[in-house]
């Protein structure tokens, strides 16, 4: 089924009153699937393990490069889904770093509300 016959399809049930079913049992699969949680796990893991290594090593150098080095040593060392996760986990890890810590982003938008 395509997106357009699936929007058709979903317009004309709210237009008459049922129920809008725009999900299937393949997305709720894909959800629930090993696959995608060991995924989640290894962005996790990539997250969270330069802020582990800054912590173990004392903090000498910029906390950008903890995230470059995870993002390098995962791709270098892992296989498949789990060295691109773990590559984003670092990267996002670089960016959360750049943003908060460098640019005080979280405290101006605090300091907004």
């Amino acid at each position: 089924m395509s997106v357009a016959t699936n929007a058709a399809g979903a317009a004309g049930s709210a237009a008459s009153g049922s129920p809008v079913n725009v999900g299937s049992a393949a997305e709720l699969k894909r959800i629930v699937s090993f696959d995608m949680w060991s995924e989640v796990l290894g962005l996790f893991v990539g997250f969270l393990l330069p802020e582990l290594l800054r912590r173990t090593t004392g903090g000498t150098v910029p906390d950008e490069a903890y995230g470059i080095a995870t993002m390098a040593v995962s791709l270098y060392f892992f296989d498949g889904s789990w060295s691109r996760a773990g590559a984003v986990g670092g990267g996002l890890h670089v960016v959360d770093s750049f943003m908060n810590r460098r640019l005080a982003v979280a405290d101006r938008i605090t300091g907004m509300a």
